[in-house]
């Protein structure tokens, strides 16, 4: 990306035995997000899953690119989608048209999508945010979207935004912290 700050409008891929892409971003990033899949040897159509760590616009716009894949979702998000908090500006009223639109499935902390990748929810940052965490031997590296954006919130045991709970956004970060081993 070289626009925004780190973290802003990540996508990450994980192959396994399913391709799984980690966040879609946001149209200004579609033609970009093309390019690297094919440099992957990889078209929209080859994804098996795209994983929501959370709804607001910069992770899921460009789901519809993706015509085989289910996208995984936690149900408080969902649910949260339908009927978001005044002054929310980051997840506009159109989420949920997009959303139900796609093949979704709602996930749960400790559902394992592929061999070694697992769920891990990390409410705060929004209702219900949740990572990624991808096993490769004895280490566990997490892919955290908003809830553990950057090294400062690392640092600072809390995200920069927060569109939920401050309470919720710390125990997450430690949680992060304590499940990926940092």
């Amino acid at each position: 990306n070289d626009q925004g700050n780190i973290a802003f409008c990540g996508v990450t891929l994980v192959r396994g035995a399913k391709n799984i892409l980690v966040d879609s971003a946001h149209n200004g990033r579609r033609a970009l997000l093309l390019q690297r899949l094919a440099e992957r040897g990889l078209t929209p159509a080859d994804i098996d899953y795209v994983f929501l760590t959370h709804a607001h616009w910069d992770h899921v716009l460009n789901v519809d690119l993706f015509p085989n894949a289910k996208v995984l979702i936690h149900p408080l998000e969902r649910e949260y989608c339908k009927h978001p908090k005044e002054g929310d500006w980051a997840t506009p009223a159109y989420t949920t048209l997009i959303l139900e639109s796609r093949q979704l499935q709602e996930v749960r902390e400790g559902e394992e999508i592929d061999e070694g990748v697992s769920v891990l929810e990390t409410p705060g940052h929004s209702k219900g945010s949740m990572a990624l965490l991808v096993r490769n031997g004895d280490n566990v590296s997490a892919i955290s979207g908003d809830a553990l954006p950057n090294g400062w919130s690392a640092t600072a045991g809390v995200p920069r935004m927060i569109f939920w709970d401050v309470d919720q956004a710390k125990s997450s970060i430690r949680k992060l912290m304590d499940r990926a081993g940092a």
